[in-house]
């Protein structure tokens, strides 16, 4: 994969962070930086490196240990130099996994004693669910004297997602809705209607693996942009003005809320900034909002990202199969009154209306959605410290980054061994997913991504199961190739 993000001396010292407390030569702590970087996701395949002299610059070394530094890196097959166009960044020998598309999802044994985290689904809120589907059939009968078939969606369901967004302070009418069968649905349309083969699409690195997949399936080209969870500004407004007015990407997909797989919340600022570069490049901004409700802790969020696209340009897609429950597949588009009207003709080519009863349900969930979500965090913020104490008891030197919200947690491991943990995994009985499945060019190696949605119980027999597939991988010199994973 080729990048066209080029990050600036004083983003890649940023990025690379306190490397000159390695040990050994100047030179060589800062090539494994810079490569640790390459694994972590943050440095994307294909970017351009800075000039030697703007990088000691802005690191406070010789030109010297700079050109030791790229010169190891091309040594080493993570650098290519061309004239003309700098020191690149390209895919160390070994170091990364085809992934593929996604296979059809096979449930673990039920017989076996397996506990599997490859998916961050959770338990539906079942007396809630329970009243909502009741009342859902009643409604269900005034209906039979239609036709049946609402292929933007039910009316009142359309409303309903309408209100919320006012309630955000975001002037939004029905028609701007469409109701979909999931986020992903709603992603799928968008791309197709928005984009053509062989446009580049900015993404997030990490980012959603099906996400990914359908992006490169329908001939798209993802554009990376390295997110930094750890830190207090995730999101890098230096490597995404370069994204933006660099790649010429046709789209952005990004997750500001509670981001999968990081939990990374974006700034208002952040927000802001994306805006005014999607209307000076000319690129739309597709945001999936599914995990907004899912808030780790109570704060007051950000206003959507629709509240600051003054043209009413972007695309946000959102979900109830995070905060209520997966089965409920009911996620909708909001974007301007054309453009859901083409992606509604689009659905119509393929699905000519929404399953009632779901959107029913959905209706009668609206009113309670919050009280759901709450629930579900709750539930998240006390596996959250049961992973945390576990794995600093078990596992000391893992580093445990503490999510805004979401679902999930990201883990970065001492050792890039992630794909080699996951398919030895199974034999300790658990399934896990690596983080390679999250990173556009197969980096993130070092990282795994554990859900917070199973049982507590489930969820503290898994953790020494896992560090002990994370210790085999260690000690293997074979390296893996795990196929795709379903999350």
């Amino acid at each position: 994969m080729v990048s066209s993000v080029r990050p600036s001396a004083t983003a890649l010292a940023q990025m690379i962070g306190g490397w000159q407390g390695r040990p050994g030569p100047a030179y060589r702590g800062l090539a494994a930086a810079i490569r640790q970087s390459v694994l972590d996701g943050r440095l994307a395949i294909g970017a351009r490196l800075p000039a030697e002299r703007e990088l000691s610059r802005a690191l406070g070394v010789s030109r010297t240990t700079v050109a030791g530094a790229y010169s190891a890196l091309r040594d080493d097959g993570w650098l290519a130099s061309r004239r003309g166009s700098g020191s690149v960044v390209t895919a160390g020998s070994g170091s990364f996994y085809d992934s593929g598309l996604v296979p059809v999802r096979r449930p673990a044994d039920p017989e076996a004693d397996i506990i599997d985290l490859t998916t961050a689904g959770r338990a539906a809120p079942d007396d809630l669910l329970d009243a909502a589907i009741d009342r859902a059939v009643d409604r269900m009968r005034g209906l039979y004297r239609t036709d049946g078939y609402f292929p933007l969606g039910v009316p009142e369901l359309r409303e309903a997602i309408a209100a919320r967004y006012v309630a955000a302070g975001v002037e939004t009418s029905a028609d701007q809705i469409l109701v979909t069968n999931g986020a992903q649905h709603g992603f799928s349309l968008a791309l197709g209607d928005l984009t053509h083969a062989l446009d580049r699409v900015i993404v997030e690195s990490p980012t959603y693996p099906m996400a990914l997949d359908l992006i490169r399936h329908t001939g798209r080209v993802p554009s990376p942009v390295g997110l930094l969870p750890d830190n207090d500004q995730p999101w890098m407004h230096d490597l995404l003005r370069s994204a933006f007015r660099q790649s010429a990407a046709s789209t952005a997909f990004l997750m500001p809320d509670f981001q999968n797989p990081t939990g990374a919340l974006m700034d208002a600022e952040t927000r802001a900034l994306v805006m005014q570069l999607s209307e000076e490049s000319g690129t739309v901004v597709m945001v999936d909002e599914s995990f907004r409700l899912m808030a780790l802790e109570e704060r007051t969020l950000p206003p959507p990202m629709s509240y600051f696209d003054a043209r009413n340009s972007g695309v946000s897609i959102g979900s109830l199969s995070k905060p209520v429950w997966g089965g409920l597949r009911i996620g909708w588009v909001r974007a301007g009154s054309a453009v859901v009207g083409r992606l509604g003709v689009a659905r119509a080519l393929g699905d000519m209306s929404g399953p009632l009863l779901d959107q029913l349900i959905a209706v009668e969930m609206m009113p309670d959605l919050d009280a759901a979500a709450r629930r579900q965090a709750a539930r998240m913020r006390e596996n959250f410290d049961v992973l945390r104490a576990a794995l600093a008891q078990q596992a000391p030197s893992w580093e445990v980054i503490r999510p805004a919200g979401g679902a999930t947690v990201w883990v970065r491991l001492p050792q890039a061994v992630a794909t080699d943990a996951a398919r030895l995994a199974p034999r300790h009985g658990v399934l896990i997913v690596p983080g390679t499945r999250f990173g556009p060019d197969g980096t993130m190696d070092n990282y795994l991504r554990i859900p917070l949605t199973p049982q507590t119980e489930r969820l503290r027999a898994a953790i020494p199961r896992i560090v002990t597939a994370v210790q085999a991988a260690e000690a293997t010199d074979v390296p893996a190739r795990v196929a795709g994973w379903l999350t």
